[in-house]
């Protein structure tokens, strides 16, 4: 049974301020364009050799990465063409970097967006021996089901990774994420969501308008806090149309505009869910006053608090975009491609600190991320399947890092 390597990856990166305007996309984006492209220039003449062998060679082998189709993972693995665009020319670019290095095809299978059904499909892969899968990615729920169950390699034991001493490899997650000697997952740089982290997003006109002091300053001073937040939108409600009820789809305005479950994903960003023994095995430490605190903290904020609309399911984007019905929200950092298409004058800043004494959550690994484990099997595969996401990982590094 020949083996396949499988890769789930995303981090958190430190995220700059972005102020983001419609008035000047299109002078932003041709400048952004041209920026990258100097850049990628500059760095493929100095890129730092590939840390494989020097004569392997993969003899034109298809390296075939299986994804769900998902607008969330499907467009950073594949380009089929250059098309002007800077992420898709920078993924085309990246791919054909891994395959003239290596003499292989990077091709791509997606899966429709079926948690089950994805993990059925790799597990028979690995069972049958088939030779379908070379690179999978997707999300988190999946990659700890299926380590949990036996199916990866330990990455320490894995030729070509060394996370400790590469740097498109997220060396604090191959830590946290091992166990004792163990490390079954791993993030690195290869998927451009590495840097699609959530963010909150605020309407630069309205704080204006309402006399707010700007998020950038509160952020330039460390006072960008939870409370601070909090502070600024638990009683910002403005019934503009006059009907006394809270409309969700224009007509009120609320001071902050999320979901339910969301109060789980702030929470994360709050709290240690574990710590490590010093032999690297695993305590909860989750149950504590703190944990108590927060949490009564956001059900507050979020359930009882009059400017804060809070709503089922996944926060759209056309809130703050379409409606116009919040101060702020929180968006994955890939909102900013629909965001395009919208008359919004928006900053970007991080998540807000606990308060000014405690770590920068924005420093932490996101809630959602994908990670890289490596299926198990009996037999060697022809060649080191480790090659490919190496390569990969590393020209992404010096295609699309931030400073």
């Amino acid at each position: 049974m020949r083996r396949l390597t499988c890769l789930f990856l995303a981090l958190l990166t430190a995220l700059p301020l972005i102020s983001c305007g419609s008035s000047t996309a299109e002078t932003d984006t041709e400048t952004a364009a041209e920026t990258i492209a100097e850049t990628v220039e500059e760095t493929a003449e100095t890129l730092p050799p590939l840390q494989v062998p020097e004569d392997l060679d993969y003899g034109g082998y298809e390296a075939t990465i299986y994804t769900f189709d998902h607008s969330g993972y499907r467009w950073e693995h594949v380009a089929e063409e250059l098309t002007g665009e800077v992420l898709n020319d920078a993924i085309y670019n990246r791919n054909l970097d891994t395959e003239e290095r290596l003499n292989v095809k990077v091709t791509g299978v997606f899966n429709p967006w079926d948690n089950e059904n994805f993990r059925t499909n790799i597990m028979a892969a690995v069972m049958s021996a088939s030779d379908d899968y070379d690179i999978i990615t997707g999300n988190t729920y999946n990659s700890t089901f299926l380590s949990a169950e036996g199916y990866y390699y330990n990455v320490n034991e894995m030729p070509y990774i060394d996370p400790a001493n590469n740097p498109w490899w997220n060396e604090s997650s191959w830590r946290e994420l091992s166990v004792g000697d163990k490390a079954y997952l791993l993030m690195g740089d290869m998927c451009a969501s590495n840097y699609s982290c959530e963010a909150v997003f605020f309407d630069k006109d309205l704080i204006a308008d309402h006399g707010m002091e700007s998020p950038y300053t509160l952020v330039d001073e460390n006072r960008w806090t939870l409370d601070q937040l909090i502070g600024m939108t638990e009683d910002f409600y403005l019934d503009l149309n006059g009907n006394g009820t809270r409309d969700e789809e224009g007509g009120d305005l609320f001071g902050f505009y999320g979901r339910t479950h969301s109060v789980c994903n702030l929470a994360y960003y709050y709290l240690d869910i574990t710590d490590k023994t010093d032999d690297n095995y695993i305590e909860v430490t989750f149950y504590s006053e703190k944990t108590e605190e927060i949490f009564n903290t956001l059900r507050d904020w979020f359930l009882s608090s009059e400017g804060f609309l809070c709503t089922e399911g996944w926060t759209p984007y056309e809130g703050i975009a379409e409606y116009k019905n919040c101060l702020f929200t929180i968006l994955s950092l890939q909102r900013c491609v629909a965001l395009r298409d919208y008359d919004l004058d928006y900053g970007i800043v991080p998540i807000p600190k606990y308060d000014r004494r405690t770590m920068s959550p924005w420093l932490r690994v996101w809630w959602y991320p994908s990670l890289l484990p490596l299926l198990t099997s009996n037999a060697p595969p022809p060649l080191p399947t480790p090659c490919p996401t190496t390569a990969d990982s590393m020209y992404s590094r010096h295609t699309w890092k931030t400073p």
